[in-house]
């Protein structure tokens, strides 16, 4: 039996490697055709910083229905949907979010980099709509924040042009009982073994 320690794995995965999606993790382009291609509304801002050189003018939470939600149940398909405005030349832009939890925790983020998308440099005036489709994790039942973000440069070397913490809210709703917190998919078996089949040889 080979154990991998944090070294073999370190060198085997590169940091901000994509995860392998799944071609289904998506909403049919008539869905989202109803949601507006720019989101120009910020429902919160807690706190906001950045360069200046792009501004996120507006976030929103979308269904898999198109339509907006401020609640969904776990496990559900969501959009996000990030508006940017770029004031001057970006040349590497990044747009992305961090999601946190009542306790303002860090749970989860990603952006287009990390995810392994790369957009053209921006220009001043130019706009930008991203998203990002997901099933919802199985997470504690609550209210959790999303604070967007745009920035310019690579994932370990760039400019925060603008963050905006806890721009928008959304409950999640208990579908299962969720121990800690948060369920993870697994597949489970169990298995009869006799005193003679557990013996070393």
């Amino acid at each position: 039996m080979v154990t991998r320690g944090r070294k073999e794995i370190m060198e085997e995965e590169a940091i901000g490697k994509p995860l392998g999606t799944s071609a289904e993790l998506d909403i049919p382009e008539e869905v989202l055709a109803k949601i507006p291609k720019f989101i120009a509304h910020i429902p919160n801002i807690d706190h906001r910083w950045g360069n200046g050189k792009a501004r996120v003018q507006g976030i929103g939470i979308y269904g898999k229905d198109g339509d907006p939600v401020n609640g969904v149940a776990q496990g559900d398909r969501i959009c996000i949907r990030i508006s940017v405005e770029f004031q001057q030349d970006v040349v590497q832009p990044n747009v992305g979010f961090m999601l946190r939890n009542r306790l303002g925790e860090d749970v989860t983020g990603t952006n287009l980099l990390y995810e392994g998308v790369r957009p053209a440099p921006a220009r001043a005036g130019e706009r930008m709509s991203v998203d990002f489709i997901m099933d919802l994790p199985f997470l504690h039942a609550g209210f959790y924040y999303f604070s967007p973000a745009a920035a310019d440069g690579t994932l370990d070397q760039y400019e925060m042009c603008d963050w905006i913490d806890n721009a928008c809210a959304i409950e999640v709703i208990q579908r299962t009982i969720t121990y800690g917190h948060m369920r993870i998919p697994v597949r489970t078996r169990a298995m009869t073994v006799t005193r003679e089949a557990s013996r070393v040889p």
